[in-house]
């Protein structure tokens, strides 16, 4: 970690320190975030959620869950992405400097802490039901306002992070439109085209 990065996450830790809690929490997702997201989902593949906080005597740590898996950042220098099937637990703990959400996966456990309180409980019920288990420790609810607050920075960052990807996912027609139009257009071949279009049908009947 170089010197400015290092005075920024200090400024960053005095601030959550001095407030009890994190002020990086709640924003929106940076550009950074994004630029570290792209490329890593797959086709048809979305994001659906993410948490931001700090990752004890790591630095700062940011959590994504996708339509097929969680993405954990901050551990390593790479990310670790791991499927819905090695999800265990997601536990959740209020804090003196907010919510720490605590994941075991098949041979290893992850934590951050300094979670937004409402994005991290929303989090973990969407990665609950995904992985068929029970969010532990997490009893609160979400008011109106909550909802708008999350649901605002979720979509954001999954239309920044692959503005197709989320249109296709809100308006799943369109990809046949595009289909049509590249074999209009000459780019693909007739057997092609049939077989893109049988592909994009079954991939549509198993996300729904």
């Amino acid at each position: 970690m170089g010197l400015f990065e290092s005075l920024k996450q200090g400024d960053a830790l005095m601030q959550m320190f001095a407030g009890n809690d994190n002020p990086a929490a709640e924003q929106f997702i940076s550009e950074a975030e994004v630029q570290a997201m792209r490329g890593r989902l797959a086709i048809r593949e979305s994001l659906k959620a993410f948490v931001r906080g700090r990752v004890v005597s790591k630095g700062a740590g940011f959590w994504a869950l996708t339509s097929d898996a969680i993405l954990v950042f901050g551990e390593a220098a790479y990310p670790y992405r791991m499927p819905f099937s090695q999800v265990e637990s997601i536990t959740g703990e209020e804090g003196q400097y907010g919510l720490t959400l605590r994941l075991r996966v098949k041979g290893a456990s992850y934590a951050v802490f300094g979670v937004s309180t409402r994005m991290g409980l929303a989090f973990a019920r969407m990665l609950a039901r995904a992985s068929g288990i029970q969010a532990q420790g997490l009893q609160q609810r979400l008011s109106a306002e909550d909802i708008e607050v999350v649901l605002h920075r979720f979509k954001d960052a999954a239309f920044r992070i692959d503005p197709v990807g989320a249109l296709i996912e809100q308006q799943p027609e369109l990809w046949k439109q595009w289909l049509g139009q590249s074999a209009e257009h000459g780019m693909l071949l007739v057997d092609e085209y049939a077989s893109a279009r049988q592909h994009s049908e079954a991939a549509q009947v198993k996300a729904a």
